[in-house]
Protein backbone atom coordinates (compact mmCIF):
# COMPACT_ATOMS: atom_id res chain seq x y z
CA UNK A 1 0.00 0.00 0.00
CA UNK A 2 2.98 2.47 1.13
CA UNK A 3 4.58 1.89 -2.54
CA UNK A 4 0.61 2.38 -4.42
CA UNK A 5 0.44 5.56 -2.34
CA UNK A 6 3.65 6.70 -3.21
CA UNK A 7 3.14 6.41 -6.81
CA UNK A 8 -0.01 8.13 -6.71
CA UNK A 9 1.68 10.43 -5.24
CA UNK A 10 4.36 10.77 -7.75
CA UNK A 11 1.68 10.64 -10.82
CA UNK A 12 0.56 14.17 -9.38
CA UNK A 13 3.92 15.66 -9.51
CA UNK A 14 4.73 16.83 -12.91
CA UNK A 15 7.66 14.54 -15.07
CA UNK A 16 10.17 18.02 -14.91
CA UNK A 17 9.78 17.80 -11.02
CA UNK A 18 10.17 14.42 -10.73
CA UNK A 19 13.44 14.10 -12.30
CA UNK A 20 15.00 17.44 -11.26
CA UNK A 21 13.85 15.56 -7.75
CA UNK A 22 14.97 12.42 -8.58
CA UNK A 23 18.02 13.90 -9.43
CA UNK A 24 18.96 15.65 -6.35
CA UNK A 25 17.83 12.65 -4.35
CA UNK A 26 20.32 10.26 -6.07
CA UNK A 27 22.91 13.63 -5.31
CA UNK A 28 22.12 13.31 -1.51
CA UNK A 29 22.10 9.12 -1.43
CA UNK A 30 25.58 9.17 -2.68
CA UNK A 31 26.89 11.86 -0.09
CA UNK A 32 25.34 9.88 2.15
CA UNK A 33 26.41 6.28 1.07
CA UNK A 34 29.84 7.52 1.20
CA UNK A 35 29.46 8.71 4.36
CA UNK A 36 28.24 5.26 5.21
CA UNK A 37 31.06 3.82 3.35
CA UNK A 38 33.83 5.64 4.91
CA UNK A 39 33.01 5.36 8.36
CA UNK A 40 30.74 8.10 9.07
CA UNK A 41 27.74 6.91 10.60
CA UNK A 42 25.57 10.46 10.35
CA UNK A 43 22.29 10.07 12.49
CA UNK A 44 19.35 8.73 10.10
CA UNK A 45 15.90 10.47 10.25
CA UNK A 46 14.08 7.68 11.81
CA UNK A 47 11.68 6.42 15.40
CA UNK A 48 13.56 4.74 17.29
CA UNK A 49 11.36 2.23 18.76
CA UNK A 50 11.27 -1.30 19.14
CA UNK A 51 8.20 -3.66 19.41
CA UNK A 52 7.41 -5.61 22.69
CA UNK A 53 9.59 -8.40 23.67
CA UNK A 54 6.30 -10.22 25.13
CA UNK A 55 5.47 -10.47 21.60
CA UNK A 56 8.13 -13.21 21.26
CA UNK A 57 6.00 -15.63 23.57
CA UNK A 58 3.48 -15.55 20.75
CA UNK A 59 6.04 -18.48 18.99
CA UNK A 60 8.22 -17.66 16.02
CA UNK A 61 5.68 -17.56 13.24
CA UNK A 62 2.51 -15.95 15.07
CA UNK A 63 5.78 -13.35 16.53
CA UNK A 64 7.19 -12.72 12.86
CA UNK A 65 3.39 -11.49 12.19
CA UNK A 66 2.57 -9.03 14.78
CA UNK A 67 5.88 -8.08 14.59
CA UNK A 68 5.85 -7.24 10.85
CA UNK A 69 2.52 -5.70 10.87
CA UNK A 70 3.59 -3.42 14.25
CA UNK A 71 6.46 -2.27 12.07
CA UNK A 72 4.62 -1.78 9.02
CA UNK A 73 7.08 -0.80 5.82
CA UNK A 74 9.74 0.99 8.39
CA UNK A 75 8.31 4.30 8.75
CA UNK A 76 7.14 3.70 12.06
CA UNK A 77 10.29 1.88 13.86
CA UNK A 78 14.42 2.53 13.26
CA UNK A 79 15.58 2.17 10.14
CA UNK A 80 19.50 1.14 10.43
CA UNK A 81 20.59 1.10 6.69
CA UNK A 82 21.01 4.77 4.34
CA UNK A 83 19.88 2.32 1.52
CA UNK A 84 16.21 2.18 3.03
CA UNK A 85 15.63 6.25 1.68
CA UNK A 86 15.79 4.99 -2.03
CA UNK A 87 13.10 2.80 -1.45
CA UNK A 88 10.47 5.56 -0.92
CA UNK A 89 11.93 8.00 -3.11
CA UNK A 90 12.31 5.17 -5.88
CA UNK A 91 8.51 4.65 -5.78
CA UNK A 92 7.20 8.15 -5.50
CA UNK A 93 9.76 8.99 -8.42
CA UNK A 94 8.56 6.68 -10.59
CA UNK A 95 4.93 8.21 -10.70
CA UNK A 96 3.05 5.20 -11.30
CA UNK A 97 1.12 2.71 -8.57
CA UNK A 98 1.86 -0.37 -10.51
CA UNK A 99 5.87 0.73 -10.22
CA UNK A 100 5.51 2.29 -6.38
CA UNK A 101 3.70 -1.01 -5.57
CA UNK A 102 6.40 -3.24 -7.07
CA UNK A 103 9.53 -1.27 -5.72
CA UNK A 104 7.48 -1.90 -2.33
CA UNK A 105 6.39 -5.78 -2.62
CA UNK A 106 10.20 -6.08 -3.30
CA UNK A 107 11.32 -4.66 0.06
CA UNK A 108 8.46 -6.24 1.88
CA UNK A 109 9.40 -9.56 0.47
CA UNK A 110 13.03 -9.38 0.98
CA UNK A 111 11.93 -8.80 4.74
CA UNK A 112 9.82 -11.06 4.77
CA UNK A 113 11.98 -13.77 3.07
CA UNK A 114 14.57 -13.10 5.21
CA UNK A 115 12.82 -14.32 8.08
CA UNK A 116 12.58 -18.08 6.98
CA UNK A 117 16.14 -18.81 7.25
CA UNK A 118 16.09 -17.47 11.06
CA UNK A 119 13.00 -20.27 11.36
CA UNK A 120 14.88 -22.81 10.31
CA UNK A 121 17.99 -21.97 12.59
CA UNK A 122 15.89 -21.99 15.33
CA UNK A 123 14.21 -25.10 14.51
CA UNK A 124 17.48 -26.90 14.42
CA UNK A 125 17.86 -26.08 17.89
CA UNK A 126 19.72 -22.65 17.91
CA UNK A 127 18.46 -20.62 20.58
CA UNK A 128 17.40 -16.66 20.13
CA UNK A 129 20.11 -15.46 21.88
CA UNK A 130 23.07 -17.25 19.65
CA UNK A 131 21.19 -15.94 16.67
CA UNK A 132 20.95 -12.52 17.85
CA UNK A 133 24.48 -12.66 18.42
CA UNK A 134 25.06 -13.62 15.05
CA UNK A 135 23.31 -11.24 13.58
CA UNK A 136 24.27 -8.14 15.60
CA UNK A 137 28.58 -9.57 15.08
CA UNK A 138 27.19 -9.11 11.11
CA UNK A 139 25.87 -5.43 11.73
CA UNK A 140 29.07 -3.83 10.65
CA UNK A 141 29.72 -5.41 8.20
CA UNK A 142 26.21 -5.35 6.36
CA UNK A 143 26.11 -1.72 6.82
CA UNK A 144 28.76 -1.51 4.91
CA UNK A 145 27.24 -3.84 2.23
CA UNK A 146 24.10 -1.93 2.22
CA UNK A 147 26.22 1.49 1.41
CA UNK A 148 28.29 0.12 -1.34
CA UNK A 149 24.75 -1.08 -3.09
CA UNK A 150 23.09 2.46 -2.14
CA UNK A 151 26.31 4.47 -3.68
CA UNK A 152 26.19 2.02 -6.91
CA UNK A 153 22.33 2.92 -6.80
CA UNK A 154 22.87 6.66 -6.37
CA UNK A 155 25.32 6.37 -9.15
CA UNK A 156 23.19 4.69 -11.71
CA UNK A 157 20.05 7.12 -10.80
CA UNK A 158 22.19 10.03 -11.46
CA UNK A 159 23.36 8.94 -14.77
CA UNK A 160 20.18 7.51 -15.72
CA UNK A 161 17.81 10.44 -14.57
CA UNK A 162 20.36 12.76 -16.20
CA UNK A 163 20.22 11.29 -19.91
Amino acid sequence: MAGLVLGLAGAQIPLNWRVTGGSLAAVGLLALGLQHLFGERPRLIEINRETSQALLELGPIRWSVVNGAALGVGFVSRIGFAAWYAIPLTALGFGDPLLGSLVFGAYGAARGLAVWPIFLFMRRGLTHSRIAEGLFAAGPGSRQVGAGCLVALASAAIVIVGT
